[in-house]
């Protein structure tokens, strides 16, 4: 007996068998062989089942029908919804090209990669996995308020530049001291409400006075003191400049005005709430005349 001794597979069949001299008994064998082979081969086909079709366009097309076209060497599908071939995105003659349209397509890398890479290409068709090298945002966890910025390597946060301004307060007064004394006396107060216990306070104080003498050389002088009442913030300003008016008389009291500004900043940490700020001045020779006070106008920053 001529049947062959299949492995269950249609690479099994010889096809010269059975020869012409074989009993025709032996056919119902052969037949059993064929349809044992088909169902090992196609273990789940339960409908028609197509071939890949390699060449130039089949004639006869059904959907899902896959086709090599020889001519672009790309890989088709018959689209069931138009009748219309789809091209498959991966090229059947590059290992790992996924195409984009039929000429231009990009070799897929065949790595994993690493956590947190990306997917580069060198704009030849060729992709990677690629690190971010320094580029990446710092943690934003306690950065409030601040920008962003970079030294050309890597990226960081940064404070804004300058003051920022928590809090303005403005006040204006007038009085009518007159200030004889060479130690300083107080001729304005202002009372600042602070808001923050970690800001400053910038002040800026302008004031109207004037000098008046007996007709010797005359000095003044005007000074900012904190609420101890002993505290002064920065140095002090000569109010409205010096003359010598020789050629006045006790009871003219010449009296040349003018106009003193001063900005200092309070850096001393001072608490939430009122705080008492003197305007103070002094006259360089009492006996020879003293510092005539008039008005002044104040503004309080409270700045970080």
């Amino acid at each position: 007996m001529t049947v062959e001794s299949s492995s269950g597979f249609i690479s099994g069949l010889v096809p010269a068998y059975p020869p012409g001299s074989d009993s025709i008994s032996e056919g119902d064998d052969h037949i059993r062989l064929i349809k044992t082979v088909l169902q090992e081969t196609f273990p789940n086909a339960n409908s028609a089942m197509n071939g890949i079709h390699t060449g130039t366009e089949p004639t006869s097309t059904s959907a899902g029908q896959l086709w090599f076209d020889t001519t672009l060497n790309v890989l088709k599908i018959r689209n069931e919804a138009d009748g219309a071939w789809v091209t498959l995105n991966t090229s059947p003659v590059v290992d790992f090209k996924l195409l984009g349209s039929n000429t231009v397509g990009w070799l897929l890398p065949t790595a994993d990669g690493s956590p947190n890479q990306f997917l580069t290409t060198d704009g030849g068709g060729n992709l990677d996995w690629a690190s971010a090298a320094g580029d990446e945002l710092p943690s934003q966890t306690g950065h409030s308020g601040k920008y962003l910025t970079t030294n050309g390597t890597s990226a960081s946060w940064a404070a804004v530049a300058g003051a920022k301004v928590e809090k303005i307060s403005y006040f204006a007064g007038d009085a009518s001291t007159s200030v004889r004394s060479t130690s300083m006396t107080t001729a304005y107060s202002f009372t600042v409400t602070k808001a923050s216990a970690s800001t400053d306070l910038l002040l800026q104080v302008e004031t109207q006075t004037g000098l008046w003498n007996y007709g010797t050389y005359q000095t003044g002088s005007c000074q900012i003191y904190s609420d101890t009442g002993s505290a002064a913030l920065g140095a002090s300003v000569r109010c409205t400049g010096e003359w010598n008016n020789l050629g006045a008389s006790a009871s003219a009291n010449n009296e040349v005005r003018g106009i003193t500004s001063i900005t200092r900043v309070d850096t001393s940490g001072l608490a939430v709430g009122d705080h008492i700020f003197n305007i103070q001045f002094t006259s360089g020779d009492p006996s020879g005349g003293g510092n005539s006070v008039g008005e002044y106008n104040a503004v309080a920053w409270e700045i970080t």
